[in-house]
């Protein structure tokens, strides 16, 4: 790992949030600057069962994110 840090530069700085979007449901995004200097932003629902993570779904898009979270 230190290789791939020496190599790239620095490490990105990654900015995480968590939206509860209902009882059961999260939605978390985490979003950093690439070398390139674009945003890039990765979105991940999860259903909460029994006090655990029961399901993840990985998004492209907040807008897909809220769409899956609200299936029923």
């Amino acid at each position: 790992m230190q290789f791939q840090i020496q190599k790239r530069g620095r490490p990105p700085q990654v900015q995480p949030d968590f939206v509860q979007v209902g009882d059961d449901t999260i939605i978390g995004s985490t979003s950093w600057l690439d070398a390139d200097g674009r945003r890039q932003e990765r979105y991940q629902v999860l259903t909460i069962r029994d006090g655990m993570i029961a399901d993840v779904q990985g998004c492209t898009s907040r807008r897909q994110a809220e769409r899956f979270a609200r299936r029923p």
